[in-house]
């Protein structure tokens, strides 16, 4: 991607930058595009996709802990619908 390119993405996105953070988000782009394609032209059939570690070993145990009651919850919400708190939009929202 280049600098044009990215320029209007970021008008278009109602984004702006700094020249720094320009050069900064214009490296990631192309890195993340870089992965994309090696991502795309590598045989599946052939090679297992591996990038991923599968050392669990510095991951912490998941830890049980109690919660809100969720009929608690939604009877305290404003509004809710199917078990879920319905929010309103916020002026200025799409």
């Amino acid at each position: 991607m280049d600098k044009e390119k990215l320029l209007k993405i970021a008008s278009l996105s109602k984004l702006s930058f700094n020249q720094h953070d320009l050069g900064i988000c214009l490296s990631e782009l192309n890195e993340l595009e870089d992965y994309i394609h090696d991502i795309q032209t590598k045989d599946s059939d052939a090679e297992a996709f591996n990038s991923f570690s599968t050392d669990i070993s510095s991951l912490r145990a998941d830890e049980v802990t109690s919660s809100l009651d969720q009929a608690i919850v939604l009877d305290s919400a404003i509004d809710s619908v199917n078990g879920l708190i319905k929010l309103s939009r916020r002026k200025g929202d799409v």
